[in-house]
């Protein structure tokens, strides 16, 4: 308690100018939407990264090829 005490004191000593400033740096809406937008980002390339490691249905499963259709005739070139 004696410590909260103490901290309640050193606020008095403080620039509020200096606190703004340093608040709206951090936190303004600009310095948010910017660090939310990093956030979606590294998300997004996250997903990304995840699904092209993962080989599709259709690539890791010839008995869905050879349902579809001729499976000499590649699939990335259309069926026939």
């Amino acid at each position: 308690m004696e410590t909260a005490v103490d901290a309640v004191q050193q606020i008095r000593k403080m620039d509020r100018r200096l606190v703004r400033q340093t608040f709206e740096a951090r936190f303004g809406i600009s310095q948010m939407a910017k660090n939310y937008l990093n956030v979606y980002k590294q998300l997004v390339q996250k997903d990304f990264r995840k699904k092209r490691r993962r080989p599709s249905a259709m690539t890791s499963n010839p008995s869905l090829q050879t349902e579809l259709g001729d499976s000499s005739v590649p699939l990335s070139r259309g069926l026939p």
